[in-house]
């Protein structure tokens, strides 16, 4: 296994070093990857704001989001000014529910002088106000407030996960600076990117394998950015949930597979978010100079054009990735590298057509 590979793999959900990695400081993947989001800066704002005063603060999300790592990666500061509980959908014994330790801690709050802070999602958080009955009155009427949309309760705050979303748009055009810092972070050519330190490593043995190409491709701005633009259609078209977590994972997913990134991204079936994303597949589309260009290359026909079409690829991603390269890789190619300017027989006739049609799906000018 590659020093890449190895590092590759603790981005992956299913890895025994997943939980430490996503949701341990100590971890120097997870401190190199470490993004301050906004939600982060909120929070930190509340827990600096209020060292004085006892409140209570729910950072609020789904599975995934991060709301663990964020609690966690700031405990030791904020220890002697308040409690933590970082997953309310946990127990702290195999007799207790999820319900009855937060009552616990809800209980402890009420009678200290401490504050509390309380990592949740909104199931736990509708579960409580049926399970308890009237014993925590005012704790509960505030969260039936923030559930409602309703006005604030006095010392009880929700950062909510939802308030602060992963998409927005600017310019025309659709901005995910946290999506875009976390790609960037991996292929960075810098020497304190563990990644790129791995993956020089590896050159260096003259270990060069799959992940070295994908990581090569991931590299390209105009694959980084399409990428991008897949992710927010899976999300808006397909209802896809993209969190930290899940967004890792289908990096890794990616990076570690024995196919291309290129064709990856649109056939892998194991990842829900690929799963999704497949469903965008440019070879989907049907025309018939599409058609045309798929049965001959299926031929074998020679063509020059064609050569110097893989040739200037090979150029742009500064690496030999492409040599007897079937027609749907092509076509995923080309659509993954909108933006870069060439002259090509490929780009201005047969595919012209096509890569129009998703630049004007995809929202580009």
């Amino acid at each position: 296994m590659s020093q890449l590979e190895l590092l590759i793999e603790k981005m992956s959900k299913s890895s025994p070093e997943a939980v430490n990695t996503l949701n341990s400081s100590n971890d120097t993947i997870v401190e190199y990857l470490h993004i301050e989001t906004d939600i982060e800066k909120k929070y930190l704002q509340i827990l600096n704001d209020n060292k004085e005063n006892k409140c209570l603060i729910f950072l609020c999300g789904s599975s995934g989001d991060g709301k663990s790592a964020i609690i966690n990666r700031h405990i030791h500061k904020y220890q002697s000014y308040y409690d933590f509980h970082v997953d309310a959908t946990h127990s702290f014994s195999p007799n207790q529910s999820a319900i009855d330790a937060l009552s616990n801690e809800f209980e402890k709050f009420e009678n200290s002088n401490q504050s509390l802070v309380v990592g949740i999602n909104i199931g736990i958080m509708i579960n409580f106000i049926n399970e308890v009955g009237y014993k925590f009155e005012k704790i509960q009427e505030a969260i039936q407030n923030f559930l409602n949309r309703n006005t604030s309760t006095e010392n009880i705050f929700f950062i909510n996960f939802e308030d602060y979303p992963k998409f927005y748009m600017e310019d025309n055009d659709i901005k995910s600076p946290f999506i875009k810092n976390i790609l960037k972070k991996i292929t960075q050519q810098t020497e304190d990117n563990p990644f790129y330190n791995a993956y020089l490593e590896d050159i260096d043995k003259q270990h060069l394998f799959i992940e070295h190409k994908n990581l090569q491709l991931l590299s390209s701005e105009h694959i980084q950015n399409n990428i991008i633009h897949l992710l927010v259609i899976s999300n808006l078209k397909y209802n896809q949930f993209l969190t930290s977590k899940s967004l890792l994972d289908f990096i890794y997913t990616l990076l570690s597979s024995d196919n291309l990134l290129i064709d990856e991204l649109f056939q892998n079936k194991t990842n829900d978010i690929i799963e999704n994303i497949s469903k965008e597949d440019p070879t989907q589309i049907r025309s018939f100079e599409i058609d045309k260009f798929i049965i001959e290359r299926e031929n074998k026909q020679a063509d020059k054009e064609l050569t110097n079409l893989i040739n200037h690829l090979n150029s742009v991603l500064n690496m030999k990735i492409f040599d007897d390269t079937d027609a749907k890789t092509l076509i995923r190619t080309i659509y993954l590298i909108q933006g870069i300017e060439f002259e090509n027989y490929y780009i201005n006739v047969p595919l012209k057509e096509y890569i129009d049609f998703f630049s004007d799906t995809y929202w580009y000018k």
